[in-house]
């Protein structure tokens, strides 16, 4: 079957391998998602890998760059870290969890307060931990534009003292944590996926 020949409604829209490159008239489409993988490493010591950004010094977590095929991404969600570091890292099995949510009432959603509900009969996995979206900038000609990103969220864990590379260290959670938070740029999304790795790692151990 022939693609419609109808002038696209967004003609700037940007268009991906998932689109489908013609929009039918009277039709609203969002500008599809770039996808990226987010990774929270740690060492032997439970310490996680950050990166420092050496034009502002804000550090933040390994996040990869924005993929043109989404099975690139979940075959080896940590390849491009091992690529950035030299690092060997394995995946890291986390325990599964539901939230209940509390206050459903609040008039804002990020005033609605949750609780982790680990069942004793919860199983590891090693699937992204979690799922956040953010906005992934590019160059477009001579200027910078964005668009809305998926992140998936994986773990992961290195053996051994290998040394890093300029501007990467290995620090302690609530070290990171606080450290993030205190940086004039906050990245908001490192720090929810950072705290939601803490207490999925501890209900893992403590299994």
């Amino acid at each position: 079957m022939d693609p419609p020949t109808t002038r696209p409604l967004l003609p700037m829209a940007i268009y991906t391998a998932y689109s489908t490159h013609h929009l039918p008239e009277r039709t609203f489409s969002n500008a599809d998602s770039a996808f990226q993988v987010g990774a929270v490493v740690i060492n032997e010591d439970g310490h996680s890998l950050a990166f420092r950004d050496p034009e502002t010094g804000a550090l933040q977590l390994p996040i990869s760059d924005v993929a043109s095929h989404f099975g690139d991404l979940v075959r080896a969600p940590l390849k491009f870290v091992e690529e950035q570091t030299g690092l060997k890292i394995e995946r890291l099995p986390l325990r599964q969890t539901n939230k209940r949510y509390r206050n459903l009432d609040a008039f804002r959603w990020e005033c609605v307060e949750e609780d982790l509900i680990f069942k004793d009969d919860t199983i590891s996995t090693t699937d992204p931990f979690s799922v956040g979206l953010d906005l992934a900038w590019y160059n477009e000609g001579t200027s910078r534009s964005l668009r809305q990103a998926v992140i998936l969220w994986y773990g992961g864990v290195v053996q051994g003292q290998p040394g890093l590379r300029a501007n990467q260290c290995f620090m302690p959670v609530s070290d990171l944590l606080l450290r993030m938070r205190n940086q004039r740029l906050d990245p908001t999304i490192h720090i929810h996926a950072l705290s939601f790795f803490e207490q999925l790692w501890h209900a893992t151990e403590g299994k």
